[in-house]
């Protein structure tokens, strides 16, 4: 995950991934959400247009992002993940 927060580090595998969503819900008192707005789709990726939103220590944040995933052998390998306001993210989860 890019960014400068607690939560700007790699994430390799199913199990890590769970972990960092488990973080995400609990920062936020389980007030994190994504909204999908698209799915574009071939055999190598998926890119989703979405807007996330979560609330941390009485401030509300909302931004769009594209979620870009790789694709081998049907399966997710690679995931990027690219905001608006990367400072205004950080600066929720710090």
């Amino acid at each position: 995950m890019p960014g400068r927060s607690p939560l700007s580090v790699a994430y390799r595998g199913h199990q890590e991934l769970v972990g960092f969503f488990g973080r995400v819900m609990e920062l936020s008192g389980g007030s994190f959400r994504l909204q999908i707005d698209d799915v574009l789709t071939d055999e190598l990726r998926v890119v989703v247009p979405c807007t996330v939103s979560a609330e941390r220590n009485g401030r509300t944040w909302s931004s769009p992002e594209v979620h870009a995933w790789e694709v081998a052998d049907g399966k997710a390998v690679a995931f990027r993940d690219f905001q608006r306001d990367q400072q205004t993210e950080d600066e929720l989860w710090s």
